[in-house]
């Protein structure tokens, strides 16, 4: 059994899944539906996550819907209790387990890191333990470049917000290629924020394993919706 016929085997979604075509060298995945939101998630805010694998041609390999994630952790409720009510000191765990007293005023924390970046913005990782809301650092780090183990990171970038009747969303989405000589797995995926050259954790979701083959592209996007 190939890689991918591995992969589209393994896939667990809250949604079914219809396998076009599966080779040696190609899965096509097409979902017949997204997540949907229910009545229950009206006035929610809620967070989403969904991948593609594009070959070294670019033809799309698999493509999932959104997946509800539950990710959500700590520090990114600090960083709305602080914005919105204006708290003059919060003290935040960063990435690096140092406690940091931030003033409310001290600027802005930015997803949007650039290329080859790895200490924010979407990252990924090959741990496996299951996400806490004290979570505040990926547990195994994917690095950045073309040795083995390795993916090259392009830069996060953040979609303008979207509304429709009743959602508001937007999208913060990255690149991973694969150049090295084998492929690479992916378990783990990340939002971490910056904010004067230290890291803060917001959302974890541990996922069905993401199998990259040489010379394939994985996007990720997380979703951020609110719902009335």
């Amino acid at each position: 059994m190939s890689t991918i016929e591995k992969q589209v085997e393994s896939m667990v979604s809250a949604t079914p899944v219809k396998v076009d075509k599966v080779s040696s060298v190609e899965a096509t995945i097409k979902t017949k539906i997204d997540y949907k939101v229910t009545k229950s998630d009206e006035g929610k805010c809620l967070l989403f996550y969904r991948y593609t694998i594009k070959d070294k041609d670019g033809k799309v390999l698999v493509s999932t819907p959104n997946y509800r994630s539950h990710s959500f952790v700590l520090q990114f409720i600090q960083w709305l209790y602080q914005k919105m009510g204006a708290v003059k000191t919060v003290s935040y765990k960063s990435t690096t387990g140092t406690i940091v007293a931030i003033n409310w005023n001290s600027g802005l924390m930015t997803l949007d890191s650039s290329a080859t970046t790895t200490t924010y913005g979407i990252q990924v990782g090959t741990g496996t333990t299951a996400t806490t809301i004290g979570d505040y650092v990926i547990e195994t780090l994917i690095a950045h470049g073309t040795s083995s183990g390795q993916l090259q990171y392009s830069a996060t970038t953040l979609a303008q917000p979207s509304s429709t009747s009743n959602t508001t969303s937007y999208i913060v989405t990255r690149v991973f290629s694969n150049a090295s000589a084998g492929s690479i797995t992916v378990n783990e995926i990340t939002l971490v924020a910056n904010l004067s050259s230290n890291r803060y954790m917001w959302a974890r979701d541990v996922v069905t394993p993401i199998i990259v083959g040489v010379g394939e592209q994985l996007t990720i996007d997380y979703t951020m919706q609110t719902n009335v």
